[in-house]
């Protein structure tokens, strides 16, 4: 396996030899998932969420170009990260979810089912990987209702609460398209949830987040 710091796009000031050779294993990996393809936006403005720690942008960065595309902000998932965990590598939640991206370990089992290479799930290299590969899981389920932002948006509601139980709430309320129509008919944990990471996306919580986005 080829991982040398040039194939991947890392640094070597960042990341140790060892951590690259399994972060670069990871994005062979997942190479043949698909992502999300879109047109260039207009460049990206300072965030709220930029005032968080750096120390994983990189891996968020390449996750979001691997299972997303190019031209999705990364950055989305970086708050979503501060939203699950304020970018505690080591956090464990009352109900047992781990790591960055605060995944369940049967979700995380899930996952790695035919992709052995997965490691620990602390690590951040596995974790995020894994954790917008769900994400992206989640995106392609909502693709038949909806578009834009409130697809996406209920992706992040689906994280959190679970794609069913966010179902059942829209099936209490007939056909609807947005995700304002929807919020009141998720817990009210996921709703702050979900406004927690628009917040931490000021001042561009409204602006396209999948720019002219087609699945595969």
């Amino acid at each position: 396996m080829h991982t040398d710091n040039a194939a991947c796009g890392i640094h070597m000031s960042s990341l140790s030899r060892k951590s690259l050779g399994a972060f670069c294993l990871l994005g062979a990996l997942f190479l043949s998932t698909g992502a999300v393809q879109a047109e260039s936006p207009e460049p990206d403005p300072p965030l709220a969420v930029d005032a968080y720690s750096d120390e994983y942008d990189e891996l968020f960065r390449h996750y979001s170009r691997r299972f997303f595309g190019p031209f999705v902000d990364w950055r989305w998932f970086k708050a979503q990260a501060v939203a699950e965990s304020f970018l505690n590598e080591r956090a464990v939640s009352p109900v047992g979810a781990r790591g960055l991206m605060q995944l369940m370990p049967n979700t995380y089992k899930e996952i790695r089912t035919g992709h052995s290479e997965l490691g620990e799930i602390y690590s951040p290299w596995w974790n995020v990987a894994a954790g917008l590969y769900y994400n992206s899981m989640l995106y392609r389920k909502w693709n038949d209702e909806f578009q834009g932002n409130d697809r996406f948006l209920l992706m992040l509601a689906s994280y959190n609460a679970g794609f069913y139980r966010v179902r059942q709430g829209l099936q209490r309320v007939g056909k609807v398209r947005t995700w304002e129509e929807i919020e009141d008919h998720v817990p009210a944990e996921t709703r702050a949830y979900v406004a927690r990471i628009r917040q931490l996306m000021r001042p561009k919580p409204q602006a396209p987040i999948v720019a002219s986005a087609q699945t595969p």
